[in-house]
């Protein structure tokens, strides 16, 4: 079957999901492997078959001895890939981290994904750094500013309410109006990696963007849910850093307006390639006067107060004390 895999620093699990969505909403079984689990997708049902499964090479590999029923497989590798994808997508590099124990750097891995492409679909300002490693006659479908595919939102949004998308495929725009279930601009290179692999799989694009007024984000990727007027965002994912928590911080200044934040951090830390720092969080964090506490969930050997965050049992002992709270938890499977 035809199989799309996506690696990179930032977004691929999101992208995963986008992807799966599209193609599941335009007629397609398909088999999603992420660090959120495996799941069959058809039209708008999610059928679960593995809660906590390794996205390492290997394990991708693995599913060839399964045989399940579906027509195309959306799958997000660690490290690099496996070399059998049709499509292979990068999403991005933009924190070169180490890996393997520190003997290697995230790029290694990302070139591997190069080196074995048919078509790589890549960000447009990383095209010079990929394309010396494509092998001769794979394609190269790009995303991002004066790519192939661009996506686009307004400068100001409501929390909570929903946002149009605006998506540029070649020289077409096309607009639809996506959920306030998730904070949009947090998704901005999922949506874009996800419908450029589409269109290097020859999707109806105009069919792939209207689906997305359905598409109602991944569970742990900055789920908003609003309670007694205020609200609260869920980051639960292996994602999670102070890179991360610092852009969505900034999102809610920038897009939503928003000038009372609390950040609840959970630094939970099991196999993930990047480990967490909570002193690195907080030194980004500081420098966002929208956040007005930060907080850590029962970590052992702190006290009430140490490295500038208040020890707390749960979210639930702060929830009401801002207008935005974000629940920040790192955890995930390799």
């Amino acid at each position: 079957m035809p199989v799309v895999e996506f690696t990179g620093v930032r977004g691929k699990t999101s992208a995963c999901h986008v992807l799966a969505h599209v193609l599941a909403r335009g007629g397609d079984r398909v088999l999603l492997h992420t660090s959120r689990g495996r799941h069959l997708v058809q039209g708008s049902e999610w059928k679960t078959l593995a809660d906590r499964v390794s996205i390492a090479p290997p394990s991708i590999l693995s599913l060839s001895r399964e045989h399940p029923p579906c027509e195309v497989g959306v799958f997000e590798v660690s490290l690099g890939g496996t070399g059998v994808a049709d499509v292979s997508v990068i999403t991005g590099l933009d924190d070169d981290y180490p890996i393997a124990a520190g003997t290697r750097r995230a790029f290694d891995g990302k070139v591997q994904m190069a080196r074995t492409a048919r078509t790589l679909v890549c960000p447009v300002r990383e095209r010079e750094l990929w394309a010396p490693e494509v092998p001769d006659g794979a394609g190269i479908v790009t995303f991002g500013p004066g790519g192939d595919l661009d996506v686009s939102l307004p400068a100001r949004l409501e929390l909570g309410k929903g946002a149009p998308l605006r998506v540029r495929w070649k020289e077409r725009e096309l607009v639809v109006r996506l959920p306030g279930t998730f904070l949009a601009p947090s998704y901005t290179t999922a949506f874009a990696a996800g419908l450029a692999a589409a269109g290097a799989m020859g999707a109806d694009m105009e069919r792939a963007v209207a689906s997305l007024s359905q598409f109602k984000g991944v569970p742990g990727r900055g789920d908003v849910a609003r309670e007694g007027g205020r609200f609260l965002i869920r980051e639960r994912n292996p994602g999670v850093s102070a890179a991360s928590i610092d852009w969505n911080v900034g999102v809610l200044e920038r897009s939503y307006g928003q000038q009372d934040i609390g950040i609840a951090l959970d630094p939970v830390s099991a196999k993930v390639c990047e480990k967490l720092d909570i002193s690195d969080v907080h030194e980004v964090l500081s420098r966002h006067p929208s956040v007005r506490r930060q907080y850590i969930i029962n970590m052992p050997g702190l006290g009430r107060e140490a490295n500038g965050f208040l020890r707390i049992d749960g979210p639930g002992e702060v929830r009401g004390r801002h207008e935005v709270l974000v629940h920040c938890i790192k955890e995930g499977y390799l």
